[in-house]
């Protein structure tokens, strides 16, 4: 009983923690890149990748390739830049609701 009541407590606190952060995180990240931004984002993480996997490039830069490519696609996803956010740059049009 005590087992079933500690998966309980532990169930409620976890999702309440997913939608704090949730909550949080949307309204600390604006969607700062356009459509046309993402895909060409996506599409230098792809060049970086396949730079990493031919090891044509110096050992030491393909980690910081692999870190480009990580940082590219995780941007795309998101859609939303740190770097842009820091400039007050915005490659997205602003909707009337927002």
């Amino acid at each position: 009983m005590v087992e079933k009541n500690t998966k309980l407590i532990y169930f409620f606190c976890s999702h309440t923690l997913y939608f704090v952060i949730n909550n949080y995180l949307h309204h600390l990240m604006k969607m700062n890149l356009a459509n046309w931004d993402r895909v060409v984002r996506l599409n230098v993480a792809l060049v970086l990748i396949c730079l990493f996997h031919s090891s044509s490039i110096d050992h030491h830069l393909d980690f910081s390739l692999l870190f480009f490519a990580l940082y590219y696609l995780v941007t795309s996803y998101l859609s939303y830049s740190p770097v842009y956010s820091l400039l007050g740059f915005s490659t997205r049009k602003q909707s009337v609701n927002e």
